[in-house]
């Protein structure tokens, strides 16, 4: 992408073909859009794209398809977007419930959600509630992603939260997968921590171990510590 913008395009795209979800000539909302790699992709392929975050983290370039917002309060009319892509923001919503409802209100009649999401219902969410619990992390704040560093407003969430949410807001149609590139963390998350010798971090995040992971990924998804959702 332009400006210094990099993520893996193979391993994106690869994901959205799982789900089946068309960008080209879509409209699409980037909420909590970050630097703009959603927005820069789905511009390149042919898509109408804007983006909603609480700061301004966009290159100039981007600025028009920019909206200063929250995910919970979305200023757009109703039936306007075809998707809705969510990356790594839903679990930092103060009010998730009401975000839910908003991305359908935006949403046209058969458009769809696109979520990327830590998991907590495996060892590492755990090892969450445990820190936070006796005070060796305030209250939202553990993740192991960073080697364990604080994040702001990370809040618990799982499968069968993001299920009820949605189901709530009157979607019917749900589908997850687990990541498996994140699944060794979600069932050991000490492996990102910082003591962890980095010798043994290479060995067992290796591509080595990725059929592996795999496999596991697609039998226990619930165990990963990342999850990718299709919500319609």
């Amino acid at each position: 992408f332009g400006n210094g913008i990099h993520m893996d395009i193979k391993r994106w795209e690869n994901i959205l073909s799982f789900f089946q979800i068309e960008i080209d000539g879509k409209r699409i909302l980037d909420v909590g859009c970050g630097k703009g790699w959603v927005i820069y992709y789905c511009l390149q392929k042919g898509g109408e794209c804007w983006g909603v975050d609480i700061l301004n983290n966009l290159p100039r370039e981007l600025w028009s398809h920019l909206v200063i917002s929250q995910g919970e309060y979305l200023p757009f009319q109703n039936n306007t977007f075809d998707w809705i892509l969510c990356i790594d923001t839903f679990e930092h919503f103060l009010h998730p419930h009401r975000a839910a409802m908003e991305f359908r209100r935006v949403l046209k009649e058969g458009g769809g959600i696109f979520l990327s999401l830590p998991n907590y219902s495996n060892v590492a969410g755990l090892v969450k509630w445990w820190e936070e619990k006796i005070g060796s992390y305030s209250k939202n704040s553990w993740a192991p992603f960073g080697q364990w560093t604080t994040q702001e407003c990370e809040h618990f969430i799982t499968p069968l939260r993001v299920r009820e949410i949605f189901f709530r807001a009157g979607f019917r149609k749900i589908k997850m997968i687990g990541e498996s590139r994140e699944f060794l963390s979600g069932i050991f998350p000490w492996i990102l921590h910082p003591k962890m010798p980095q010798i043994f971090r290479d060995k067992f995040l290796s591509q080595d171990f990725l059929p592996l992971y795999r496999f596991l990924s697609k039998l226990l998804p619930f165990l990963s510590l990342h999850t990718f959702w299709k919500i319609n």
